[in-house]
């Protein structure tokens, strides 16, 4: 949604727009992925969620601090990406 916001269209006929909003995307995608080695949450904090002997395991582990750790990471990794990636999501050719 920040990149959207960012690097998005201010017109919804823009079509150039939306494919580079849609570049820088998977740019901050793929170096999230690079970084927690998964974009899923499960994968990343080691549980399902929706299991509930699981979801004990980690709430007794720590999981909420661990979570807001990522959170904070991801915003700071995002504010560095777009304070990277300005100038070229500016000048992005369409995918």
């Amino acid at each position: 949604m920040v990149i959207g916001m960012k690097f998005g269209r201010k017109d919804p006929k823009d079509q150039d727009s939306k494919e580079k909003t849609y570049k820088a995307c998977q740019l901050f995608w793929d170096r999230f992925e690079k970084e927690f080695g998964s974009c899923y949450c499960c994968d990343i904090i080691g549980c399902h969620l929706d299991n509930e002997e699981e979801r004990q395991r980690w709430l007794a582990a720590g999981g909420m601090q661990k979570c807001t750790d990522l959170v904070e990471k991801t915003a700071r990794l995002l504010f560095k990406f777009i304070n990277e990636n300005i100038e070229v999501c500016n000048h992005f050719a369409p995918i």
